[in-house]
């Protein structure tokens, strides 16, 4: 038998695309390739190169592990938004009286493989546009994301880059892929983390993102409110994303712990105490007003919340007496309890 597989191997031996890795962005941007070892960056190189020109036989370096082959494709699928095209069923080779060596990898493809060069040149024109420090370019980033793309369970390409940025339509996967893209284009590490809701234990899919040196995690699909981006999964430590969602990874994964690289920390919207309360709801009010930005405010400590989440209406009115810019009773009040933020819009 093993004969017969040597034959077969001799004419069908495919050959490795290329040498060396050569991603749109610079490799310490991604989130799992920096954490591979030598051997298996060479596995990661051989698939990537092979998956970038569309070929389906890929050549493995010599004594690959079949477990090994399963884990470098599976990152390779989750760390690489740009490969748009590649399908995430594959086959590994291996010969019969050794299943436990491969040999060989047979990639699918969804669409053509010359799409990626597309998607590529648009992620690209839109990095382009992004200014200022590294949170400033997250911001812009996220935000155009949310404003270009709607979520859409039935989107053709709704699980990749493609769906969110080409076809603008897409569901949390295709956010997330969306996301690491934009953001590596623009300097920033930033990859894609896959776990479940805690309240409904549905999948889902989410970045990681070094901004300011600081590991956090930013949830765009959920912060993509229809009508509003609400940023109540904006650069969030473990505590809060733990609220939410629950990773599920084979790879280790830095902490985060810095929640002065949050969006509510950075743009002075956290109420830390009962105390400064007043001062933050009145100013958010005042500005709700005069300039037309949005409420948006997250609690500490959720006996605070609670109060302006149940008792908005009172809030305003207190704010009410002593403005010179009094705020309308026509408002709605969004709130998400695990974040422990609560958003007004005028209506």
């Amino acid at each position: 038998m093993r004969k017969w597989l040597l034959l077969v191997l001799f004419l069908c031996w495919p050959a490795v695309s290329c040498a060396q890795l050569d991603t749109p962005y610079g490799t310490e941007t991604m989130l799992l390739y920096p954490q591979m070892n030598t051997r298996q960056q060479a596995i990661f190189d051989a698939l990537y190169c092979a998956a970038v020109q569309g070929e389906t036989l890929v050549a493995l370096p010599e004594d690959t592990s079949y477990d090994e082959a399963i884990r470098v494709m599976e990152a390779l699928l989750i760390d690489c938004p740009e490969l748009c095209a590649l399908e995430p069923q594959y086959g590994i080779l291996y010969y019969m009286d050794a299943p436990d060596k491969a040999f060989s990898m047979e990639l699918q493809y969804v669409m053509p493989a010359e799409h990626q060069q597309q998607l590529v040149a648009l992620a690209r024109q839109v990095a382009d546009g992004a200014y200022g420090d590294e949170f400033e370019r997250e911001v812009y980033l996220h935000n155009w994301l949310c404003q270009h793309t709607l979520y859409d369970l039935q989107a053709p390409h709704a699980h990749n880059a493609w769906g969110a940025l080409m076809e603008g339509r897409a569901v949390c996967d295709g956010y997330a892929r969306a996301m690491a893209l934009l953001l590596r284009l623009s300097g920033i590490q930033c990859g894609v983390v896959t776990g479940e809701s805690v309240s409904s234990q549905d999948g889902h899919a989410w970045n990681m993102v070094k901004v300011d040196g600081a590991y956090t995690w930013l949830d765009a699909t959920g912060n993509d409110q229809k009508d509003m981006i609400s940023y109540f999964y904006f650069n969030i430590t473990d505590e809060w994303l733990q609220r939410s969602y629950l990773p599920e990874t084979d790879w280790p994964l830095p902490r985060c712990t810095d929640e002065s690289v949050s969006w509510h920390a950075k743009t002075w919207r956290v109420v830390e105490r009962p105390e400064d309360m007043e001062k933050h709801i009145y100013n958010n009010f005042r500005n709700l007003v005069l300039e037309g930005t949005m409420f948006n405010l997250r609690f500490t400590q959720e006996a605070d919340y609670l109060s302006m989440k149940n008792d908005a209406v009172q809030w305003a009115q207190r704010y009410n007496q002593q403005a010179d810019a009094p705020v309308s009773s026509l408002f709605t009040v969004y709130s998400n309890d695990a974040q422990q933020c609560v958003i007004i819009a005028l209506e």
